[in-house]
């Protein structure tokens, strides 16, 4: 259905997707923190950044806990989606400009969508060296993925007869 020749083009779907995609490792962060009294939604990016800084500065406890480990990484994660997400958007765009057909963009963007469902995972729940390599192998198909949908898109664009296509 999404994937067959005949396929409609369903992609631009993956962005709205991807926003919230980007999302939830914040609300997770919050909850992480609502359970243990710790959220402080007046300044929400001081808490993160005061948090981050709290082993250096030597306040309180010298090392974060697992819990607050995690809380950075969540709210990383989130940041690393919002800075992808423009890309995601253009890579889509130029897919469409050069008509790329339905199911090559469906396909391109549920592998994206599912290798940010990983790395999203990983992001948050790997807390070790190993696992973040993983993390970053994920994120290295990630940036393929963009290149390929801009690739063939630039592909398709160049195949075209400029004088046919235009007018001109």
């Amino acid at each position: 259905m999404f994937f067959d020749v005949t396929s409609p083009n369903y992609s631009l779907f993956a962005l709205p997707i991807m926003y919230i995609l980007t999302l939830i490792p914040h609300w997770y962060a919050v909850s992480i923190c609502v359970a243990q009294n710790g959220w402080k939604n007046e300044h929400p990016r001081t808490f993160v950044t005061q948090l981050a800084a709290r082993p250096i500065l030597g306040t309180k406890k010298m090392e974060h806990t697992p819990a607050e480990r995690k809380v950075l990484r969540a709210e990383a994660c989130q940041q690393n989606g919002f800075e992808n997400l423009p890309i995601f958007g253009m890579a889509l765009l130029s897919g469409l400009v050069a008509e790329l057909p339905g199911y090559l963009m469906n396909a391109m963007a549920a592998l994206y969508l599912m290798s940010r469902i990983i790395y999203t995972i990983l992001y948050i729940f790997a807390d070790s060296h190993a696992m973040s390599l993983l993390r970053s192998f994920t994120f290295l198909g990630q940036v393929i993925l963009y290149m390929a949908f801009f690739m063939q898109a630039a592909f398709a664009i160049a195949s075209r007869s400029q004088t046919q296509h235009w007018g001109f």
